[in-house]
């Protein structure tokens, strides 16, 4: 009778340690739908690019790409949303000084750049030696052919060119965290707008320009074809930075406004799908 009581406790122990490998713990304080739509995005760039190997005209990337959606364009704006809820508390708790506007962007540096200009510096170094990269039908011979990736204007108003066109989409977020924050610094301390009004002033200021600019370049296009609004649309920083700024919105609503944005999340939801 003891020893099956002995086996039955080994095999009561031996079924709990199975099922907690399978078991998830669960932090109040993480905000799972935001895993959700960056699982979402990951996957919407890893059918894109599987497509583009497999072919635009094959039936299979034309299957893959049906119900897709662009991926970049969702990490924009939670890049926007995540951005804008530690700008928004980091100020909200600091008075708006220089100081703190300075230590916002080297935290969000630190966390890109060392890797790009690694990159980017090896990219520089192998293009020079071997000069098989070409910009402009020239091959690349010295540090001034790619300089304007090193500040970030190479796609800053015009299409990218061939070397490292893996960076346009660091481009438009650098772009993000110098223009936006210090125009609210410039906003609060020297015109004496409230911190609130300053953000929505920026905020909806930014994705007007965006939008009719967008708009007067391409109601003057001659022949509209999907390659280029891929490169002269999709991937210039100055056609992009709404796209992070309705994500500072959601995360503007989702601090002030609480319990509205708890009540009609559902409606919310529906207007974000539209």
């Amino acid at each position: 009778m003891l020893q099956k009581r002995k086996i039955n406790l080994k095999n009561g122990l031996q079924k709990i340690k199975v099922l907690s490998i399978f078991k998830v713990n669960f932090n109040n304080d993480r905000n799972y739908g935001l895993d959700i739509l960056r699982s979402c995005a990951i996957l919407s760039v890893l059918i894109n690019h599987s497509a583009q190997l497999f072919g635009t005209s094959s039936k299979l990337s034309q299957n893959l790409l049906f119900f897709n959606i662009d991926g970049v364009t969702l990490f924009f704006v939670l890049s926007g949303f995540l951005i804008g809820g530690i700008l928004i508390k980091q100020f909200e708790k600091e008075n708006i000084r220089f100081k703190v506007l300075f230590n916002f962007c080297i935290r969000r540096w630190f966390r890109t750049l060392p890797a790009y200009f690694f990159v980017l510096i090896i990219l520089t170094i192998l293009s020079i030696q071997f000069k098989t990269v070409y910009i402009n039908h020239k091959a690349i011979s010295s540090f001034s052919d790619v300089k304007d990736y090193y500040y970030f204007f190479a796609n800053f108003k015009s299409p990218l060119p061939d070397f490292f066109p893996e960076s346009w989409s660091l481009s438009v977020e650098e772009w993000f965290y110098v223009l936006v924050p210090s125009s609210l610094f410039i906003l609060v301390t020297i015109f004496r707008f409230k911190y609130k009004v300053s953000l929505l002033i920026i905020a909806f200021t930014l994705i007007a320009c965006v939008v009719v600019f967008r708009y007067h370049r391409i109601s003057r296009w001659p022949d509209i074809t999907l390659p280029l609004i891929d490169s002269n649309f999709r991937k210039v920083v100055i056609m992009r930075l709404d796209s992070i700024m309705f994500g500072v919105i959601g995360a503007f609503l989702s601090i002030y406004y609480i319990r509205k944005w708890k009540q009609y999340k559902n409606q919310l939801f529906l207007l974000v799908l539209f």
